[in-house]
C-alpha cells in the first residue's frame, strides 16, 4: 500500500472500523477535526476522500444533517483545489518573458504584438475585471498603463524602425501612483533639422499641483529614422537616452517607485526589466482561481456528492415564536405615522426618528410601543444609561416580550454588565426558542468571548430541536470560518509571542506582517497600557490574502456582503484580522498597522468610543521609528485638507466624543479626518489636553460603560477653549 493511502486509512480508521457500533456527535467532530487539518495543510485529495469516510460513518445523524451547508461547502472547496490549476507566470504577462526570478521579484519582458496587458488609465480595474486574457481596441497614441508595480530600479526600452514624424515625440510616463494622482514624465525629443521639440524629464505631485520639469536639447533623433530610446529609473537618479547617448539627466529622491505607461502604437518593441511588486502577480493569480472555481461550481454540485440524507430535514416541527414582531406592543394594524418612524429606524436615519417619535399620534403606539422605540433609539445613538431606566422598566411591565429582554441585554452589555446580559440572552433563548434573532445574538455574543463551542451549541440545537435551519444558515457558515478561516490552496503561517498570521502569498509576506504587527503591539503596549499580560490569551489571527477577489469572497460569507474601498477589516466576533495584499507594500504595512490596532484595542476594552478606535488608528498606522521607538502621529495634509474644507459642517467636539456609531460611518470621510485630528490633539498638543487622554485612557479600562468613561474623562471642560485650543493645533500642522 503506498504510503499516501496508508497514511490516510490509519487518519480515518476509527470512522471506518466503527461503522458497525453507535457513532456519537463528539466523535464526529473530532473526526471533522482532521479533515480540516488536512485542508489546512492544502491536501485536498485526502481531505475529499476524510469527508466523504467519516459523513458515510455517521451515517442519517441529526447532528450531522445540522451541519449540511457547512460540509457542502468543505466538500466543494476540496474538490475544486484538488483539480484547480493556478496560472503560470507566462499566464499572467502576455509578452514575452525574457527572465524571471520569483524570489528578488526580478522581471524582464517584451512586448512586441500582444499589447493586451496595456490598458487605458484609470480602467484597470475595468480589465482586470473582464479577465486577463481580453483584448480592448486601444486608438494610437491612446496612453496605456501596464499593471505592473515597480518595488526598485528598472529600465524602460522603446525601439522601432520610424521614429516619430509630425509634431510628435516620443514620450513616456513612469512611476504613476496607483490613484493616478502623481507621475513623472519623459519626453525623447525630435530635430526636425531646424527646428526641434525639447527632450525633457517632467514630475507631477498630484492633480493640480505644480509641475516641476528639465528640459535639453541634446541628441534629438529625428523623426522618420530608426531608433531606440532607453528609460533608467533608480532610487536617486533619472536619466534617458538614445542610441547609448544621454539625452537628459536628473536627480529623483524621495519619490516612489509605480507603473509604467506608454503612448499606444508609437513603438514596434517596448521592453520592462527590473523588480517589481510581488503583488502584481499575487493578486492575478487569485483573480484567476476565482474565475475558475466560478467555472467549477456551474458543474459540481455537493449535494450530488455527498448522500441524499445528508440534506434532509428531519421531522422535527419548527418551534414558533412567541413574538410576532421586533417591535412589541402592536395591534393588527400599522398606523402611517408610525410606520414612517419604523422605516427611519430601519434605514438607520435614527436623528429623523427619535425628533419624529414625541409627534406620533397618541392612538398610533402603544405606550409599550413608545417607550421601546425610545429605548432603542437612545442605544443606537450611544445613550446607554438613558436607555438603561426604561428597558428596565420595560422589564416589568412586559417581561414575556423576547424583544424587550433582548434589548435590555444589549443595553446591560453597553453599560458594562456583561454577565448579567449574557444571563438574561440565555435566559430570554429558553423562553421563546422559536425566535431566531435570540439564537443569532447569543451566538454572535458567545463569539465575541471566545467561546466558539457554547456558540456551535446553540447553533446546532436551535436547527436540531426547533427546526431553524434555515435561520441558522448563515451563523453556521461564520462558525466554520471562525475556526479554519478561508479555504486556499496554499498555506504560510508566521507565528510570534502574540500573533499568528496566515497567508496564500508566501513565507517571506507572512514573516515579514508578523514582525511589522509584534512590534507594533510591543510599543503600544508600552506606550499606552501599564498591566501584566495575561499569557493564557490566544495569540491574535491575521489572515493575509493574495489579491482582493478572494478577501471580498471571505468578507461576504462571513459579513454577509463585500467591504467596498476597503485594505483590511477586523472582525471582533471572529477575532480575525483580515487584509489583501494591495499593489504597495509599503500601503500594506499601513493597513497591517491600522487594522491591527482596532484588534489590540478590542483586547484591552470593549466597544472603544468610535472616534478614538478609528482616531487612533489613522495617528499609528504612519507610525516611525524615533530614538529606537516606534512613534505615530505624522502630520496627515489629507486629513487636515478635509478638516479646513468641512470646518462649517463639522459637529462641535463636545457633541463628537459623544457621537455614535451610526453617525460616525455614516460621515466617514470627515468623521475619519475628525477623529485623527482629535487624538493627534490628545496625543501631541498641549500639556493640558494630553494629560486628559491619559484620564480618558484609564477611565476606559476601568469604567463599567463607555459614556461614563467619557464623561469622568471630559469633566468640568470649558468646551469653546478646548475647541479654540484644537483648531489652533491644527493650524499649527499646516
Amino acid at each position: 500500500m503506498p504510503l499516501r493511502t496508508l497514511a490516510l486509512s490509519v487518519l480515518f480508521s476509527a470512522a471506518l472500523i466503527a461503522q458497525a457500533k453507535e457513532r456519537n456527535e463528539a466523535e464526529f467532530d473530532t473526526e471533522l477535526a482532521r479533515v480540516h487539518e488536512l485542508m489546512r495543510q492544502s491536501k485536498w485529495s485526502d481531505a475529499k476522500t476524510g469527508l466523504l469516510a467519516i459523513v458515510e460513518s455517521h451515517a442519517n445523524k441529526v447532528y450531522v444533517q445540522a451541519q449540511c451547508d457547512a460540509l457542502a461547502a468543505d466538500l466543494e472547496t476540496c474538490a475544486f483545489f484538488a483539480v484547480a490549476k493556478a496560472p503560470t507566470m507566462q499566464d499572467l504577462v502576455h509578452g514575452k518573458i525574457l527572465a524571471w526570478d520569483a524570489r528578488t521579484g526580478r522581471i524582464k519582458v517584451s512586448f512586441t504584438t500582444d499589447w493586451s496587458d496595456w490598458v487605458p488609465l484609470g480602467a484597470e480595474g475595468e480589465e482586470a475585471a473582464a479577465g486577463t486574457t481580453v483584448k480592448k481596441t486601444r486608438s494610437t497614441g491612446e496612453l496605456v498603463v501596464h499593471p505592473l508595480v515597480f518595488a526598485g530600479p528598472y529600465t524602460v526600452t522603446m525601439s522601432g524602425k520610424t521614429h516619430p514624424a509630425g509634431d510628435r515625440s516620443l514620450q513616456v510616463w513612469f512611476d504613476i501612483d496607483p490613484s493616478g494622482s502623481g507621475w513623472f514624465q519623459a519626453g525623447f525629443g525630435a530635430d526636425f533639422g531646424g527646428s526641434y521639440i525639447k527632450a525633457f524629464i517632467a514630475q507631477s505631485k498630484g492633480e493640480g499641483g505644480p509641475v516641476s520639469q528639465v528640459e535639453s536639447h541634446k541628441n534629438l533623433p529625428k523623426p522618420g529614422t530608426p531608433y531606440k530610446a532607453v528609460l533608467k529609473v533608480t532610487e536617486n537618479a533619472i536619466e534617458t537616452m538614445r542610441d547609448n547617448k544621454v539625452v537628459v539627466k536628473t536627480d529623483r529622491s524621495g519619490a516612489e517607485f509605480g507603473r509604467v505607461g506608454i503612448e499606444f502604437g508609437m513603438s514596434d518593441e517596448v521592453v520592462l526589466d527590473g523588480k517589481v511588486e510581488p503583488s502584481c502577480f499575487q493578486g492575478q493569480i487569485d483573480e484567476a482561481l476565482a474565475r475558475q472555481r466560478e467555472q467549477f461550481v456551474k458543474t459540481f454540485d455537493a449535494k450530488k456528492a455527498l448522500p441524499k440524507w445528508v440534506f434532509e430535514r428531519p421531522q422535527i416541527v419548527r418551534t414558533q415564536p412567541k413574538s410576532r414582531s421586533w417591535l412589541p406592543g402592536l395591534g393588527n394594524q400599522i398606523a402611517k405615522d408610525l410606520e414612517q418612524l419604523v422605516v427611519q429606524v430601519l434605514e438607520g436615519k435614527f436623528a429623523e426618528a427619535e425628533a419624529a417619535l414625541p409627534n406620533l399620534h397618541s392612538l398610533s403606539a402603544s405606550p409599550l410601543t413608545r417607550s421601546f422605540l425610545q429605548a432603542l433609539l437612545h442605544v443606537r445613538r450611544d445613550r446607554p444609561d438613558a436607555a438603561l431606566a426604561i428597558t428596565q422598566k420595560l422589564l416589568v411591565e412586559a417581561p414575556e416580550e423576547t424583544t424587550v429582554r433582548l434589548l435590555h441585554a444589549q443595553v446591560l452589555e453597553d453599560v458594562g454588565r456583561s454577565d448579567e446580559s449574557l444571563q438574561l440572552l440565555q435566559a430570554a433563548v429558553a423562553a421563546d426558542p422559536g425566535y431566531d434573532e435570540g439564537h443569532s445574538l447569543l451566538c454572535t455574543t458567545l463569539m465575541r468571548r471566545g467561546r466558539l463551542d457554547d456558540a456551535r451549541r446553540v447553533v446546532r440545537d436551535a436547527k436540531t430541536k426547533h427546526g431553524l435551519w434555515q435561520e441558522m444558515g448563515p451563523l453556521e457558515t461564520m462558525l466554520a470560518m471562525s475556526t479554519r478561516g478561508p479555504n486556499w490552496s496554499r498555506r504560510f503561517t508566521s507565528r510570534s509571542a502574540h500573533y499568528e498570521v496566515i497567508t496564500d502569498i508566501d513565507a517571506k509576506v507572512a514573516f515579514e506582517a508578523c514582525r511589522v504587527l509584534e512590534q507594533s503591539y510591543v510599543n503600544l503596549m508600552a506606550q499606552l497600557t501599564w498591566i501584566k499580560e495575561d499569557r493564557s490569551l490566544p495569540r491574535f489571527r491575521v489572515y493575509l490574502f493574495s489579491g482582493e477577489e478572494g478577501y471580498q469572497a471571505y468578507n461576504k460569507a462571513i459579513l454577509g456582503g463585500t467591504q467596498p474601498h476597503t485594505a483590511g477589516i477586523y472582525s471582533p466576533v471572529l477575532k480575525q484580522l483580515l487584509i489583501w495584499n494591495v499593489p504597495r507594500r509599503e500601503d500594506m504595512v499601513r493597513t497591517v498597522r491600522h487594522e491591527g490596532f482596532h484588534q489590540f484595542l478590542d483586547r484591552l476594552m470593549e466597544r472603544p468610543p468610535s472616534w478614538l478606535n478609528e482616531g487612533f488608528a489613522e495617528f499609528w498606522e504612519t507610525a516611525q521609528y524615533q530614538q529606537g521607538k516606534l512613534v505615530g502621529g505624522q502630520v496627515r495634509k489629507d486629513h487636515i485638507a478635509t478638516l479646513i474644507r468641512s470646518r462649517n459642517a463639522l459637529p462641535k467636539l463636545r457633541d463628537f466624543v459623544h457621537g455614535g456609531y451610526d453617525d460616525f460611518y455614516a460621515n466617514a470621510q470627515q468623521r475619519y479626518a475628525q477623529a485623527w485630528a482629535l487624538v493627534h490633539f490628545l496625543r501631541k498638543g498641549p500639556q493640558l489636553h494630553t494629560a486628559r487622554f491619559t484620564k480618558l485612557w484609564t477611565e476606559l479600562r476601568t469604567a463599567q460603560s463607555t459614556r461614563t468613561a467619557v464623561d469622568a474623562a471630559f469633566a468640568g471642560v470649558d468646551w469653546d477653549k478646548f475647541e479654540a485650543d484644537f483648531w489652533q493645533h491644527l493650524q499649527s500642522l499646516k
